[in-house]
């Protein structure tokens, strides 16, 4: 982890940092780490951090807005999480950037990811929204799959198998069959260039989750992140 020397007070007027720390064992640094924020944001560069956590132990919510400085003139990330320490289970609720699709976002989850390895986090889970029209606004119905998320709603994939299905029925006169065609999960779609317009034009919104402690995500995390030449995570398992 990376706790800084200054963390951000909460204006939570229940929840104070010695309170937190009693009950939870762990500081609003710990916190903040198990939302990725430290992944972009460094004390030493003049962009300034709000904090804003409510909630009853063991659940706590926690909003995050970081600024480009201390005017608070500009938003660069709002982002929501819930924290259960008790269950060792994050919700990650929301995330937006005031430019998507610069790579900010990776940062941010691997930091999570990393951190919550550390911690002994169980499971984060979170909707990965979008659909075509809509993608420049909302694209993490690609990015959360890219980035390591699998499906759990029974609902998401039975539709995400009917997808597939009318993909191998359009492809079956094609001669080598094309790769993405044999996908099986939404993350082994996008990782190929074909597989990634399908569902850039067929996807949709889906429910995601992601276990820290085991091997199938964090090695689809680790594809992507060595396509991107970042640093790998490392599994405990």
């Amino acid at each position: 982890m990376n706790p800084l020397k200054h963390i951000p007070k909460s204006n939570n007027e229940d929840i104070d940092n010695g309170s937190f720390e009693r009950l939870s064992e762990h500081s609003f640094a710990d916190l903040i780490a198990l939302t990725g924020m430290y992944g972009v944001f460094r004390e030493s560069d003049g962009t300034k951090l709000l904090l804003k956590t409510y909630g009853t132990y063991p659940t706590v919510s926690v909003e995050i807005k970081l600024f480009q400085d201390s005017n608070l003139s500009r938003l660069l990330i709002d982002m929501c999480r819930v924290v259960n320490f008790q269950t060792k289970v994050i919700h990650n609720v929301s995330l937006k950037v005031a430019e998507p699709q610069n790579g900010i976002g990776i940062l941010i989850f691997r930091d999570q990811i990393a951190n919550a390895i550390e911690m002994g986090v169980k499971r984060i889970f979170l909707t990965a929204k979008g659909f075509y029209q809509i993608r420049h606004e909302y694209s993490g119905y690609i990015v959360w799959a890219k980035f390591g998320y699998t499906m759990w709603d029974d609902r998401c994939i039975r539709k995400f198998n009917k997808l597939m299905d009318k993909a191998r029925f359009r492809g079956r006169l094609r001669n080598p069959a094309p790769i993405h065609l044999s996908s099986t999960t939404v993350n082994d779609l996008v990782a190929d260039g074909q597989g990634a317009l399908l569902w850039e034009w067929d996807g949709y919104t889906w429910e995601g989750e992601f276990y820290p402690q085991e091997k199938n995500n964090v090695n689809y995390l680790n594809i992507y992140l060595a396509k991107k030449s970042l640093k790998l995570i490392q599994s405990r398992v």
